[in-house]
């Protein structure tokens, strides 16, 4: 964590926060560090929302489909967790669980209290993809979007009026070449070799009407599903090249295979990363070089509302699932299975490969 005076003049890319919360006018104003350089990104009114407690039919634990993303407490009587379940906070009083609507419609993925009743949590709101800080006061939520380029991870502070937001800025969010070759020349400084890589990025817009997304967004989905991996095979096929061989594992989808309406420029893009691999494939084959794509179905992931483009509740998880022959949705463990397997020596012999990782869905 550093202070905005005590930055180095050649700071990463990495982005940290100070907010400061004045709490008695409900702004919210924030100054960002980025690269060394100080920007003063947003600063304006808070949007109050209506709290209400709903208390949950539950004692001692919270049932809910997804996970939890944090856990702040002030004492035991006083437990707050965030859930990528919704965009709620979630109150143990010390004899039951209670559920505070936040009005917000996203993520959380960090939360930090200065004391009870006063509370702020960082996540990412689905509809715009913009970075949001949540304070909720005890009666009212207040909430402040950034920019849609920003990420944020963390929140920390000393009180109500020193609140520091950590994250990541990433622009489109999509590596630059110089990024990336930094990245590959940093791994190669430990092993000498780059062996295995796994193009993993993946981004999409909101499920909706395919003249509803904008130029942005189609860049955005292009820059991180595909350019990504243009600029991570320019930059290991040369080592790969120079040790003898390699493998390469491209992160594709069903949606390239069975699309489903609403996702039209998102599949669009996954149908190019399943192509590309095979077509990678039989390129550099002779440079003993394996490319494999994975292609998994929808999965509980920090996206799905994105996808299904509907609240991610048990009843529009079951509309998605019941598409599915074996009746529920991918996880990351299953991807990591099928990304080991021909990552591994038991698959030498097999290469330009869409493996389904769909539960029969594409059958």
């Amino acid at each position: 964590m550093f202070r905005v005076s005590s930055v180095p003049s050649r700071q990463s890319s990495s982005l940290i926060g100070a907010a400061s919360s004045r709490r008695r006018r409900g702004l919210l104003g924030s100054v960002l560090v980025i690269c060394g350089l100080v920007l003063l990104l947003s600063t304006g009114s808070g949007v109050a929302a209506a709290a209400p407690m709903v208390p949950l039919p539950i004692a001692s634990a919270v049932d809910l489909t997804g996970s939890f993303s944090s856990i702040w407490a002030s004492a035991a009587d006083d437990i707050w967790i965030t859930s990528t379940y919704s965009g709620n906070l979630f109150h143990f009083d010390g004899y039951g669980w209670t559920e505070v609507n936040t009005g917000f419609n996203g993520s959380l993925s960090a939360l930090w209290g200065s004391g009870a009743g006063d509370l702020y949590a960082v996540g990412t709101d689905y509809g715009t993809h913009q970075a949001a800080v949540l304070h909720f006061d005890g009666a009212v939520v207040y909430k402040t979007l950034f920019d849609s380029g920003l990420i944020f991870t963390g929140v920390w502070g000393s009180g109500p009026d020193d609140i520091y937001v950590v994250g990541s800025q990433c622009g489109r969010c999509a590596p630059s070449a110089a990024d990336i070759q930094a990245a590959v020349d940093l791994t190669k400084q430990f092993g000498g070799k780059v062996d295995i890589v796994v193009n993993n990025a993946g981004w999409t817009h909101r499920n909706k009407p395919l003249m509803d997304v904008t130029e942005e967004e189609y860049e955005r989905l292009y820059d991180i599903n595909v350019r990504s991996i243009f600029h991570m095979t320019r930059a290991v096929v040369p080592l790969m090249r120079e040790a003898g061989g390699g493998c390469i594992i491209n992160i594709g989808s069903t949606a390239g295979i069975r699309p489903r309406p609403g996702l039209t420029w998102y599949n669009s893009t996954k149908g190019a990363v399943n192509l590309l691999s095979r077509s990678m494939a039989v390129e550099l084959a002779p440079d003993r070089i394996r490319v494999n794509c994975v292609a998994p179905v929808m999965g509980a992931t920090g996206l799905l509302e994105a996808f299904m483009g509907m609240p991610d509740t048990p009843e529009n998880r079951e509309k998605f699932i019941a598409t599915i022959p074996l009746g529920r949705l991918s996880t990351p463990t299953d991807i990591a299975k099928a990304c080991l397997y021909l990552a591994s020596d038991d698959a030498e012999f097999i290469t330009g490969v869409i493996l389904e990782v769909d539960g029969g869905r594409t059958v």
